[in-house]
């Protein structure tokens, strides 16, 4: 999937889903979340993409098993 951007550069990337939204790349993501790109690809590293650009911080407290 290729996107232009207003600046005009061109990307090519793999699309990532964001809490149902689809976006063209992390950077498209991240533009319209209001985070970094980088945020978005340490977010997919720690598989927590539904909680990126919802100005929580600090890590996630872990799950307890019953």
């Amino acid at each position: 999937m290729k996107h232009i951007f207003q600046n005009g550069h061109t990307i090519s990337r793999k699309p990532i889903t964001i809490r149902g939204v689809e976006y063209a790349s992390g950077k498209i993501a991240a533009e319209a979340l209001g985070v970094s790109p980088t945020t978005i690809s340490m977010a997919k590293r720690r598989e927590s993409l539904d909680t990126v650009g919802l100005k929580q911080f600090g890590r996630r407290p872990h799950e307890r098993s019953a």
